[in-house]
This record gives structure tokens, sequence and C-alpha cells, in this order.
């Protein structure tokens, strides 16, 4: 699974393993068993690829993998559920602030908003709605 997404999005952005080498220097021999389907990185090497191509770690994890999951889920940001949602960020942010989201909530401090998504509800909902099994 985690093989198949990254070979989707390097061909979505035209990239080929040097380039992602280039990108992470994680080294080509491990880059070729991620996407031989052969190996599969850590979650320290999941976020730095995801950093490279641009997309979020969620992205790449294999969703049928709950500890690569879990681990992703520790920090879910904005832009992270908004991905996740297939919503547009300013509707997750009006969703926590007006107190409709399920998985988290906002504060007003000052003229600013804080956000919280749990991760562990964020991730119950995505099951609930059927985003992942």
């Amino acid at each position: 699974m985690f093989a198949k997404k990254l070979i989707s999005i390097m061909e979505d952005q035209g990239l080929c393993q040097k380039d992602l080498h280039n990108l992470t220097g994680i080294p080509t021999p491990s880059i070729s068993g991620y996407v031989g389907g052969h190996s599969v990185p850590s979650i320290h090497r999941i976020e730095a690829i995801a950093k490279a191509l641009n997309v979020p770690s969620s992205a790449l994890v294999d969703e049928s993998k709950p500890a690569q999951r879990e681990l992703v889920l520790k920090k879910v940001t904005i832009s992270e559920a908004a991905h996740r949602l297939g919503k547009s960020l300013d509707f997750v942010r009006a969703s926590l602030e007006q107190g409709t989201a399920p998985f988290g909530f906002a504060a007003k401090i000052g003229d600013t908003w804080s956000y919280h998504i749990s991760p562990s509800k964020f991730d119950g909902y995505l099951r609930q709605e059927g985003a992942i099994k």
C-alpha cells in the first residue's frame, strides 16, 4: 500500500527515485525498497518523504497498519484534517470555531484562534464516515 501511494505521488510530480533521494537524503537503495514494496520506511522517513513531496504524512501512510496511522495522527494540523476530510482549511477552522466538529475545538485568545484536534476522536470520526477502515 505504501509503495502504491509513493509511486502515485512521485508520478504525479514527475519525480524519479534519484530525485526523491536528492530531496530527502534517503539512500537510493532504501527508496528502491520502498517503491518496490520490499520495505516500509520508519515514521521519521515517512515524514521526511511527505515533507519533500509537499504532501501530508497521511497521504503516504498505510491505513491498514494502525501503528503507522497512530504515529502520524499524534499531531493533527488543520491542513492535515482538511486534506483527510477532503474539505477546505476554512471549513475545518469554521467547524472548530463554531463547535460543530466532533473531533476538536477552537478557543479565541485575543484576536486569534487556537485550534485543537483530538487524534483519537479524529480517527474515530474518519472511521465512522467510512474514510478509513
